[in-house]
């Protein structure tokens, strides 16, 4: 992905908003290593036997939440950046590519709910008084 957005000798035009998005994705992907190094010396310090302060313990759990945040944005970005590379080599506007690739893991995710519901309805290793309270 970067050699696309890296090379001078750019045989296709590359949208500004496509530059935008790989921006925000080289943003948030700086800030992620940055919160991984700070989580990675607090842990290091745990590890030496030095007990962690409140203010660590809390910035440890802030950062994870950060990091799983930021993970899901950058996979989102990855994926837009992706779709609109595969537009401008391969030509089309990639608005159905998105939305099947969202819609099958809906309804995929639907499915597996659906048969989790459907197989607690079945069990007969708990009593029915258990299944009544759910």
């Amino acid at each position: 992905m970067e050699s696309f957005f890296s090379s001078t000798s750019s045989k296709y035009s590359i949208p500004s908003s496509l530059h935008q998005l790989y921006k925000t994705y080289q943003t948030k992907s700086n800030k992620l290593q940055a919160i991984q190094n700070e989580s990675s010396r607090i842990i290091q310090k745990e590890n030496m036997g030095v007990e962690l302060s409140e203010g660590q313990t809390k910035q440890l759990e802030k950062n994870q939440d950060r990091i799983d945040n930021l993970e899901k944005d950058i996979l989102d970005l990855n994926e837009r950046i992706e779709d609109g590379i595969h537009d401008i080599v391969h030509g089309g506007d990639g608005s159905n590519k998105r939305m099947k690739r969202k819609k099958s893991q809906e309804e995929d995710g639907g499915r597996a709910r659906h048969d989790d519901d459907v197989d607690d309805f079945y069990d007969r290793t708990t009593d029915s008084d258990s299944k009544r309270k759910r």
